[in-house]
Order: structure tokens, then sequence, then C-alpha cells
């Protein structure tokens, strides 16, 4: 992880033209990443599967289920730094990512970030 913290220091310092001594960066364990990434958001049956008790029961089990696995592998697979410097403070969600080479096949990996704003 240490590793990765590093890289996503580098991260932010290449997208804000800070010097890297004068950044920051902290893991933020408290903050969820499908919560920050995938946000839940309301849906709703078709009125034909609400009129009906064991349809509408299959369809919440369903979309438990699929949102359950979406979720952990958000969770799994990101992780949620907090990083400052150069008047900037954001969130960095990074996931650990291939670097594919010519002939296809993976030659490494990269932290790859997406930022996102201070909640």
């Amino acid at each position: 992880m240490q590793n990765d913290s590093n890289e996503a220091k580098t991260d932010f310092a290449q997208r804000y033209s800070c010097p890297e001594d004068r950044v920051t960066v902290k893991v933020r364990k408290d903050i969820d990443p499908a919560n920050l990434l995938n946000p839940p958001v309301a849906v709703e049956p078709p009125p034909e599967v609400k009129k009906d008790p064991g349809r509408f029961a299959k369809w919440n089990s369903d979309k438990k289920s699929k949102d359950d696995e979406t979720a952990s592998g958000y969770r799994r697979s990101y992780t949620i730094y907090e990083a400052q410097g150069c008047e900037h403070h954001v969130l960095l969600a990074c996931v650990r990512a291939d670097i594919m080479g010519s002939s296809n096949g993976s030659v490494g990996t990269k932290l790859v970030c997406e930022e996102k704003p201070l909640p």
C-alpha cells in the first residue's frame, strides 16, 4: 500500500504541477469506494412488477444481489486517498490496472486514479 500511496502522490503532483514535497496523501478507509464511485440511485420496478407481490419481492431481491455484487467489486478494487497541496484538496479513487504490451500480454501494473471532490 505504501507504493500505491507514493503513486497516488505522483498522480496528484502531475495533475496540479505541484512539487511532490508539497503534496500530502493519506488513505481514507472511512470513505466507502462503492458509495463514492457508484452512489445509490432510486430505481422503480415496472408498474406490472410493483403490483404483483411475488414479482416485486423477486425484483427487490435481484436488485439487492446485483447492488451488493457491484459494491463488493468497488470495495475490493479501489483505495480512496485524500490528497492536498498547492492550494488543491481532493479525493483520489485509485485502482491498480494492468499495462498491456504489444502482444496483448500484461507487462506490469500501474495505479489509475479518478479525482472526486471532498464530501
